[in-house]
C-alpha cells in the first residue's frame, strides 16, 4: 500500500474517529454535570476536545506530504482559528436569531462548523502548485512535457491534447517543441 492510499484511508476515518472522541468526552461530562444532565459547558468542552483532535489528527496524516512554506504554516494556524471563530459566530447568531433554542443545541450545531472550515481550508491551502509538481517530477528524473500554446504541464497524460486550452498535437510536434533552441 502506498503512503497516499494509507493517508486517504486514514482521512476517511476522521469522521468516525471524531465521533468516538465526541462520545468519549461528552458522556462523562454529561454524567458529572451539576444540573443532572448535559449543560452548555459540557457541550462546549466536548466540541473543543473533538475539534482539537480533528486538527491534530488531520495535521499528522498529511504533514509529510506537504511542502511546508511559511504561507502554508501561517495559513494552517489561521484556518484553525477561523474554524473556531466560525463556530463562535454561528453560536452567537443562533442564540440571537432563535432565543428559545436550547444553548446545548446551539453548541452542538455550531460546533460542527469548526472542523468543516478547518479541513476545507487546509485542503485548499495544502494543494501542490504546478511549479512544485514540476520540481518534484524533475527531481525524480521525469521529463516535463508542456503545452506549446499555454504551458500547461501535460506530463502523464495519455493523449496529446491539452485539457487546459484544448490544443491538439501529434506526439512528434509536441516532443519537438520541448527541446531547447540549442538542441534543434
Amino acid at each position: 500500500m502506498t503512503k497516499l492510499i494509507a493517508r486517504l484511508i486514514l482521512a476517511m476515518l476522521t469522521l468516525p474517529l471524531a465521533g468516538t472522541v465526541f462520545l468519549m468526552t461528552f458522556l462523562p461530562l454529561a454524567v458529572t454535570s451539576t444540573t443532572g444532565g448535559p449543560d452548555a459547558l459540557a457541550a462546549f468542552y466536548t466540541w473543543l476536545s473533538t475539534y482539537t483532535f480533528v486538527v491534530i489528527y488531520w495535521y499528522f496524516i498529511w504533514r509529510d506530504g506537504i511542502a511546508w512554506t511559511r504561507q502554508r504554516r501561517d495559513g494552517t494556524i489561521i484556518a484553525a482559528a477561523a474554524g473556531a471563530c466560525a463556530s463562535v459566530a454561528a453560536f452567537t447568531l443562533l442564540r440571537a436569531a432563535v432565543p428559545q433554542f436550547d444553548p446545548i443545541g446551539c453548541v452542538f450545531f455550531s460546533g460542527g462548523l469548526a472542523p468543516i472550515v478547518f479541513v476545507t481550508t487546509t485542503v485548499i491551502l495544502w494543494r501542490e502548485t504546478s511549479e512544485e509538481r514540476a520540481a518534484r517530477l524533475a527531481a525524480r528524473g521525469v521529463e516535463i512535457i508542456s503545452c506549446l500554446a499555454c504551458g500547461y504541464n501535460l506530463t502523464g497524460l495519455k493523449t496529446a491534447q491539452c485539457p487546459e486550452c484544448g490544443a491538439e498535437y501529434t506526439l512528434d510536434v509536441l516532443l519537438a517543441g520541448q527541446r531547447p533552441e540549442a538542441e534543434i
